[in-house]
């Protein structure tokens, strides 16, 4: 088997997985279920999810991805940038001081009147 690509995210490898097998090249997923834990940092072989296809569709799948990454690069290209300068900073923030961060706007919204 041949390393095809490491996974970032659920949606991702839900994706990944899918174009494989209606493609019918045969995979491996390394640390499907251990990684959705999403202990700590990332190491190698502990908690990462990665691909491994068969040899002889290694060429194939990377076609298959790289379609994938093709159109997922157009599509985030296309999008507004989502935070300010000031949620940035605040996550950043967090992120250092408390080790932990929620994305988007934390302002108190003033009730209507």
């Amino acid at each position: 088997m041949t390393e095809l690509c490491k996974v970032g995210s659920g949606v991702e490898l839900a994706l990944i997985k899918s174009l494989l097998a209606a493609e019918e090249i045969r995979f491996h997923v390394r640390g499907e279920h251990f990684a959705a834990l999403e202990i700590g940092p990332p190491i190698e072989g502990y908690n990462t999810v990665t691909i491994f296809v068969d040899g002889d569709q290694a060429e194939r799948a990377q076609e298959i991805l790289a379609g994938l990454r093709q159109s997922s690069q157009a599509k985030a290209e296309s999008l507004p940038n989502r935070y300010s300068f000031v949620e940035r900073l605040r996550m950043i923030a967090e992120a250092f001081l408390f080790g932990w961060f929620v994305p988007g706007p934390r302002g108190r919204k003033q009730p209507k009147q």
